[in-house]
């Protein structure tokens, strides 16, 4: 069951939160509902169980994985025993009760037997199905060939234990109460077991747990969950079938209501079904909600639709005072309150912003923003629908949505904010900063002081924060301590004296001579030699630059890389001393330097891989190019656009960024968090990772204490990536190769490069 994944995440000691969020679906019209019935969402973050105070200390877990939502109530069984005396078992009870805000927490003694299932709740009590011990066994190491005693216990708030249900018993087979089935407790006591997968089969007990019959219902149906009809008592099962998914009748196996109905595209291994305190019959799966009138389903809302995007629906209640209880996996662990009235909720204002591709954290936020703002609402624009079909020339599309968001903005229209990086070929964001039509963001985040300064730096041009970040990127590259020693950092000197020592063939691996120059010599915007920013004076024409370009012609790789690097090759070719460096492209996590598999930087330096960077005149050229957000200044929602700017770089959100793809990553690695805290959160789990045992690989790496150091040095050591420089290098790209392929010789190339560079300087510097 989904239970094990609910309840592992109750135990990862994140801080509690609670949202209240509410929405509307369209108006619909029923028979029974002749005005039209929205439905409206109240949404509440469950807390994260921090464990039993003085039980974690000395015993060990064994086993977290029994839970029941009944009513309003969310119940939860942990059994303990003591490394000392491993059979010697302890239970305990966890209960979490509106508000939701504390788990409340007891002892439920068994005196040795064990817990097998909560089954429901009865007249305020808990029902428990036993397992009893077979005479000399101990109870946990029964095995699905032995048989056991089963009955049922009940238990409420201040009994110490768990209290046997007069002569209820069943002798039987493990095999009778599979993992993969679940029980259903009618209001006349009665316990249905049924099995999730195989053939649908049903056992039906009766309130002292002594069975009645069992009960095929056919080749190839699987049943989800039973239903009772709060009229007729008639037990009724969803699941699947010959026929398709949908509900039908326990007792005959025929369809119910007569015609029966099915549910289009519904998911059968994670449906749930409940009879509302009115008696109306609500389906739901991870994606929908039904409502059944008259036999017919109609479809209440799409879950994706309402900004919910569940990877899991774990259970389904009514509640007593109206309403459905929803318990599932968003972006967190939540419970899902939903009511049905007349009143429709006001319009939101939406925030519009551009953005190249989907980003599935960011996706996450924005819905989560949605739910729980009673003002805004957040829209994202792309060059193309990324769920759809895709244009037939991707790049032309891309190119022609940038050239008109810039026309647009520069226009005094456009989207409110949008994102981009120093890569952006398309966004010519210096320019906006320079004409006045980027919003100061200045002041919007409170503690500037948890950001990753690099990447403050990143977005902020002539002294003003234009940009604020959100993931993100570094770019460096790493070399063989056999060749630098325990050297901390290269200039470019220093660098190009080293390499001609060294016999090597290539500088870096897949580097043309065009990459060298960009990577190796122009992202160091301190390095006056070349082009000096301040004064606005190329000195392209000058000797240190000639000997730059006659050095990466040198050693240039003659086969360019554009895509991944081949690893394996990039490992023989410095193996065998031909190549100086291999770059790393870093956008999640620290895994492709250190981790174990065989695509890691590590592996290719033998253990021995020195990442202090690309020269740089002082310091590392270790850059970060983050994924920035900017605003447009003459939007008029910028109080709302503020405010979600703040509510998606908080730490809750940041911690978004390095999650695995149980919240539905799409195949997106984790990313990069801007905010220090949480970098070193994603350390520590690293290392936390190794001490446990664990290999780690790229996209989770494990990290030994000396590792994790290095990669501090990498956040502490970083530098923004160049602005400058982006907006001049399409110069370089058209120029440069004209220089490596012979075609022109260096002094034309030279004398062409500082004239439209010295161009370029004299029309933007002020």
């Amino acid at each position: 069951m989904w239970t094990k994944i609910c309840n592992r995440l109750f135990c990862c000691g994140l801080a509690a939160a609670l949202f209240t969020a509410c929405g509307r679906a369209a108006g619909q019209k029923t028979a029974a509902d002749p005005e039209p019935l929205y439905y409206h969402f109240q949404e509440t973050i469950l807390p994260y169980s921090t464990g039993i105070p003085g039980v974690f200390e000395q015993e060990y877990i064994v086993s977290g994985d029994i839970s029941r939502l009944c009513g309003d109530t969310l119940y939860r069984l942990i059994q303990f025993s003591t490394v000392e005396e491993p059979l010697l078992q302890k239970n305990y009870i966890q209960l979490l009760k509106p508000p939701y805000q504390d788990w409340e927490t007891e002892e439920a003694g068994s005196c040795g037997d064990v817990p097998v299932s909560i089954l429901g709740e009865a007249e305020g009590q808990l029902i428990l199905l036993m397992r009893g011990g077979t005479p000399g066994k101990d109870p946990e190491g029964v095995d699905g060939n032995d048989p056991c005693t089963y009955y049922l216990a009940r238990w409420q708030p201040g009994m110490e234990s768990l209290e046997r249900i007069p002569e209820s018993g069943y002798e039987g087979k493990w095999e009778d109460f599979s993992a993969n089935g679940d029980f259903f407790l009618t209001s006349a006591g009665e316990a249905i077991g049924f099995h999730f997968e195989g053939q649908g089969t049903v056992s039906i007990y009766d309130a002292q747990f002594h069975l009645k019959e069992k009960r095929e219902l056919g080749e190839g149906a699987q049943i989800s969950g039973i239903l009772e009809e709060p009229e007729s008592g008639r037990l009724l099962w969803y699941g699947t079938k010959d026929s398709g998914t949908g509900v039908f009748s326990l007792e005959d196996d025929g369809p119910f209501p007569e015609g029966g109905f099915l549910l289009e595209g519904a998911n059968a291994g994670n449906l749930h079904g409940v009879y509302d305190a009115d008696g109306v019959l609500y389906l739901a799966d991870n994606r929908t909600l039904w409502r059944v009138t008259e036999g017919e389903p109609e479809t209440v809302c799409r879950f994706q639709d309402r900004n919910y995007p569940m990877s899991i629906l774990f259970e389904m209640t009514a509640l007593d005072q109206g309403g459905l209880l929803l318990h599932s996996l968003c972006t967190d662990e939540i419970f899902l309150c939903i009511e049905g009235n007349h009143e429709p909720l006001p319009e939101k204002q939406e925030i519009i912003i551009a953005s190249s591709w989907p980003v599935n954290t960011l996706d996450l936020a924005i819905g989560k923003f949605n739910r729980m703002s009673e003002q805004y609402s957040v829209k994202i624009q792309y060059p193309y629908d990324p769920y759809g079909e895709e244009p037939a020339d991707i790049q032309a599309a891309v190119k022609e949505f940038y050239d008109r968001l810039q026309m647009e903005v520069s226009a005094g229209r456009g989207p409110d904010l949008f994102l981009s990086d120093v890569s952006n070929l398309y966004m010519d964001i210096p320019a906006l900063a320079r004409e006045g039509y980027l919003q100061n963001l200045e002041g919007v985040l409170e503690d500037e002081e948890d950001f990753w300064p690099a990447a403050m730096e990143m977005g902020r041009m002539n002294g003003v924060q234009y940009g604020l970040p959100y993931e993100g990127k570094l770019r460096l590259t790493s070399y063989s301590r056999d060749l630098t020693g325990e050297r901390k950092s290269f200039t470019l000197p220093e660098l190009m004296e080293t390499v001609q020592n060294s016999g090597v063939e290539v500088l870096q691996w897949g580097y043309d001579g065009t990459s060298i120059v960009m990577y190796y010599g122009l992202y160091d915007n301190d390095n006056r030699d070349f082009i000096d920013w301040e004064t606005g004076q190329s000195h392209l024409k000058e000797k240190p630059f000639r000997e730059f370009l006659e050095f990466a012609g040198k050693y240039a790789d003659p086969v360019a890389i554009d895509t991944f690097p081949d690893f394996e090759d990039a490992r023989s070719a410095v193996a065998e001393g031909k190549v100086f460096a291999v770059d790393n492209f870093m956008e999640p996590n620290w895994g492709t330097i250190w981790g174990s598999g065989p695509e890691s930087l590590k592996t290719i330096f033998q253990g021995k891989v020195s990442c202090i960077g690309y020269p740089r005149s002082s310091g590392n050229g270790i850059y970060v190019a983050p994924e920035l957000f900017f605003m447009n200044v003459n939007s008029d929602k910028q109080e709302g656009a503020k405010e979600f700017l703040r509510f998606l770089l908080s730490k809750e959100n940041q911690r978004l960024l390095t999650v695995d793809s149980i919240l539905g990553n799409r195949g997106q690695p984790p990313r990069m968090p801007v905010r220090l805290s949480v970098l070193e959160e994603s350390i520590e789990t690293a290392i936390e990772r190794k001490e446990r045992g664990e290999a780690g690989d790229e996209r989770f790496p494990a990290l030994t204490r000396e590792e994790a150091q290095e990669a501090r040095f990498l956040i502490e050591n970083a530098r923004p990536a160049s602005w400058k420089v982006s907006e001049i290098e399409d110069i370089f790209y058209e120029e440069l190769p004209l220089y490596f392929d012979g075609q022109r010789s260096l002094d034309e190339t030279v004398e062409i490069l500082d004239n439209r560079v010295q161009l370029f300087l004299d029309e933007n510097n002020s």
